[in-house]
């Protein structure tokens, strides 16, 4: 199985330390995680530890994420809502973690909101990740399933006069 962390284009060093500690890296080669990619922004990548129990792949940018998150059995990512809908799309099991260093809380706001409609699972803080995949948090989430765009296509059909 493939996990995949994603901090987007932001800087998010408490969650890219975390990607690379022995805690995180055995609680997911003890769910039966094989292969961990950590796509890292801005944030700078420690070392990673010896002998990890798991494939390790690093990345700081890439040009699209639909791979990584269409091959990932788990995303565990920052709350920018890009790659929270991104991920909900792909209808790939999602643990977003928010990021406290940003100025105000829509993050978590989102994040709540989404938690509490049953399609993904809201870390409050990066020290609640661990736990989370030790008790496989994600399962019995919800499809997100894809959005209903027929009224915003009306829309755009009635203003360029196709109707």
């Amino acid at each position: 199985m493939y996990a995949f962390v994603t901090v987007g284009t932001t800087r998010f060093d408490a969650l890219v330390r975390l990607s690379t500690s022995p805690a995180f890296l055995t609680a997911l080669s003890k769910t039966g995680f094989t292969t961990l990619e950590i796509q890292h922004g801005h944030s700078p990548l420690p070392p990673l530890p010896p002998n990890p129990p798991l494939q390790i792949t690093t990345t700081a940018f890439k040009p699209s994420l639909a791979k990584s998150m269409s091959t990932a059995s788990l995303i565990i990512s920052h709350g920018g809502s890009g790659s929270i809908l991104e991920a909900l799309d792909r209808a790939t099991p999602l643990i977003v973690v928010v990021n406290p260093d940003l100025q105000d809380d829509h993050q978590s706001e989102l994040a709540r909101a989404l938690q509490e409609s049953g399609v993904l699972v809201w870390a409050r803080d990066v020290g609640d990740v661990v736990g989370l995949i030790e008790e496989r948090a994600w399962e019995g989430l919800k499809p997100f399933g894809k959005a209903d765009r027929s009224g915003f296509v009306k829309v755009v059909e009635e203003l360029v006069g196709f109707r």
